[in-house]
């Protein structure tokens, strides 16, 4: 399990904004993966709350998420590819 600031490679490899965020949030690579990748949210119990398979970045290497099917609260996003995973973390908030 990853601690609020941990990171499992060195750098970031990607942002997300806005955080907190309500009704979407961005994704915003660092540096565009070059191979297929997954994004799984997980809840701070540790429980998948959301995945999905990216084949290829357009050129603007963001993706869009929409929270709609997130509760209020905190998420792990993590990216996974073939070698390597990087986190970060996401606030879900509803006014």
């Amino acid at each position: 399990m990853l601690g609020v600031n941990e990171h499992i490679t060195e750098e970031n490899a990607f942002n997300i904004y806005p955080n907190p965020a309500s009704d979407q949030a961005k994704i915003k690579f660092n540096k565009t993966p070059e191979e297929s990748f997954h994004v799984v949210a997980y809840d701070v119990l540790g429980k998948k709350a959301n995945k999905f398979f990216v084949k290829k970045l357009d050129y603007d290497q963001k993706i869009n998420v929409s929270l709609n099917q997130f509760k209020q609260g905190t998420y792990f996003i993590v990216i996974k590819t073939q070698d390597k995973k990087d986190s970060e973390k996401l606030l879900v908030t509803y006014l």
